[in-house]
């Protein structure tokens, strides 16, 4: 037998999965429960069987029993996943010049759900030295741009999305500020490709996590690095200020165009600082309000340029 608050639970990472077309794996819905009592991928399944009449477990998979068609479509999303995954891993190894300033490579977003489709983008999530971050993002802005422009010539591309970008010290503050059951699922969820340790030292301090999921190990608590680097050079500050502006500016026209065509989700905001850059859409706003209400949880509503400004 599971609890409600594990039924309630397992009610709304369903829901959610299958408003994306896609199932929950059994391992880690296990992972998402409230409570730490043991339990097997088949003791689920069974209590899930005699309390929750409305779900099927099917080859590893938790659906609506009237939508088993999903497990089909996840599976193959895995596999796809998968593939996509071990791409960036090799797309990383291949361009160490690019990557030489990065401690950390990850992948997150439905890729790390192991629920992309074809259409999707590709998301990382990048941390680079102190210091190092806006150059980094323009030498690989400019390699993505033109490697895609090519792409006739030298074959299909993935569309990668810097999605979430931060120098050692950005990463450390915004885990220190962003205590939410979303960001947390996301951080049980990165495929980390490149700077492992790095992410598990990180994560292991973020004792909120846990609040939400805590079944999830962090491992022994590291005592992060928190010395800033040395003051960034000129071509940083530089390249932040232009580049910052720049990105805003091409942001502008890219949600007009999204109003303009009725896609009102995919508007979106920069957010960004010396230390950070991040792309938040209306529709992940949206997605992170349900899991905080669902979680009866309130996070502070901060705007992350204005904290570390």
């Amino acid at each position: 037998m599971i609890s409600e608050e594990a039924i309630s639970r397992i009610r709304f990472f369903v829901g959610i999965a299958a408003e994306n077309n896609s199932a929950v794996s059994v391992a880690e819905l296990i992972k998402l429960l409230p409570d730490c009592s043991p339990l097997s991928a088949n003791e689920l399944s069974r209590a899930l069987e005699l309390q929750t009449p409305e779900f099927a477990a099917v080859e590893g998979f938790v659906t609506y029993r009237n939508r088993v068609d999903l497990v089909h479509e996840s599976k193959l999303k895995m596999e796809y996943s998968k593939k996509r995954i071990e791409k960036v891993r090799h797309f990383v190894q291949a361009h160490n010049t690019l990557f030489r300033n990065a401690l950390v490579v990850a992948v997150t977003g439905s890729t790390s759900y192991f629920s992309s489709e074809p259409t999707d983008d590709l998301d990382l999530l990048i941390v680079t030295h102190d210091g190092k971050l806006w150059v980094t993002l323009l030498s690989l802005l400019i390699y993505l741009r033109a490697r895609k422009l090519f792409a006739p010539l030298l074959g299909n591309f993935p569309d990668y999305c810097l999605s979430l970008n931060f120098t050692k010290n950005g990463f450390r503050r915004f885990l220190e500020d962003s205590g939410n059951p979303l960001t947390a699922r996301e951080l049980i969820n990165l495929r980390t490709v490149r700077g492992a340790n790095l992410v598990a030292e990180a994560v292991s301090r973020c004792e909120w996590i846990v609040k939400y999921y805590p079944r999830i190990p962090l491992g022994q608590k590291a005592d992060m690095d928190t010395n800033v680097g040395a003051h960034p050079a000129i071509s940083e500050r530089l390249t932040y200020a232009l580049l910052a502006s720049y990105l805003k500016f091409v942001a502008s026209i890219r949600n007009f165009l999204f109003l303009a065509n009725g896609v009102t989700e995919r508007v979106f905001t920069v957010l960004e600082n010396s230390e950070m850059l991040m792309y938040e859409s209306i529709k992940y706003d949206s997605l992170k309000q349900r899991y905080i209400e669902f979680f009866h949880d309130e996070e502070p509503r901060k705007r992350y340029k204005h904290e570390y400004a």
